[in-house]
Formats: C-alpha cells, sequence, structure tokens
C-alpha cells in the first residue's frame, strides 16, 4: 500500500466524515444507522483503494457510495417502515423543555416531512446543495451528470419545495 494513498485517505475521512453522516442521518434519519452508513461507505472506500484503484475526486467518490450503501441498507431492513425508524430514534425529540428546543424540533419535524415528500434525487440535491455545501460541479460529479442537468434539478425541486411549503402553511392555518 502506497504510503501517499494511505495519508489521501485519513485526510478525506477527517475532512468528511462528519459532512458524510449528515447526509446519510438527513436520509435515513437514525443517529445509528446513519453512523452505520458512513462507517461502511469508508470501508467499501479503503478497500477500493486496497485494491489498487485510483479515485479522481474522492469526495463525490465517497458520497456516491454513502448513497448505494443506503439503498443496500433499506433493502435489507426493508421490513422496517420510515415510521418505525423514527419513532426508535430520540433525534425528533426536544432534549429539554426549553420553548427554543421544542420550536427546533418542530421546525425540524416540518422540513423533514416536506423533504420526505419529494422524490430521492431531488431530495439528495437539495441535502447537498444546501445542507453540505456542494456546488453543482459537485453533485454532478456524484451523480454522473452534467452541471447545468444539476442546476434544472435543483432549480425545479427548490420550486416544488417552496409550494410544499406553502401548501403545508396554507393548509394548516
Amino acid at each position: 500500500m502506497d504510503e501517499y494513498k494511505k495519508n489521501e485517505f485519513i485526510k478525506a475521512y477527517d475532512m468528511y466524515a462528519d459532512a458524510i453522516f449528515r447526509y446519510c442521518f438527513f436520509r435515513v434519519y437514525s443517529r445509528a444507522q446513519a453512523e452505520e452508513i458512513t462507517q461502511d461507505a469508508f470501508m467499501k472506500t479503503w478497500e477500493y483503494i486496497v485494491g489498487g484503484k485510483d479515485i479522481k475526486n474522492i469526495r463525490a467518490f465517497l458520497y456516491r457510495v454513502a448513497s448505494n450503501s443506503m439503498i443496500d441498507a433499506i433493502r435489507k431492513h426493508k421490513e422496517s417502515s420510515l415510521d418505525e425508524i423514527m419513532e426508535e430514534s430520540n433525534a425528533f425529540e426536544p432534549s429539554s423543555e426549553y420553548k427554543e428546543d421544542m420550536e427546533h424540533a418542530i421546525m425540524f419535524k416540518e422540513i423533514k416531512e416536506q423533504l420526505n415528500r419529494l422524490k430521492k434525487e431531488e431530495r439528495d440535491i437539495i441535502i447537498m446543495r444546501h445542507v453540505e455545501g456542494f456546488s453543482p460541479q459537485e453533485i454532478a460529479e456524484t451523480f454522473n451528470i452534467s452541471a447545468n442537468n444539476v442546476s434544472v434539478k435543483l432549480n425545479r425541486a427548490t420550486k416544488k419545495l417552496r409550494k410544499q411549503f406553502g401548501d403545508y402553511y396554507n393548509y394548516e392555518r
């Protein structure tokens, strides 16, 4: 194993582990499952490197592997519904009795519900752009599509999300 590749992998882990975890968490809404998928993504990437293969953009590669790992995990646990996973998770319950914590929990729940109404690709693109701070070019590399296509999909998904929030608030009030 080339020492340079080993150091580059360690550097990539330090730079991207938290971001990959957040990406996974916003997809599965389970801390334990997101940690497991993140670990799996880095292990698969390490195995790929040890196998002698080169990676041009490790960030995009890690997100692609994490996305595939999430699909695999969902297939394995298909009998568990998203509602069951959310009930088992404490991530959506306020951590204290303070009003601000309650407001954050409610706001997070509303955002999660509206994101879940989007198609998988739309949700992924919005999370990668607005939560993870990816550029359209970086997202394009992850999905193997053009940056222009990403911009179009992002624009459409954002409009759809805005409409959903408008419908939600108009309906609720």
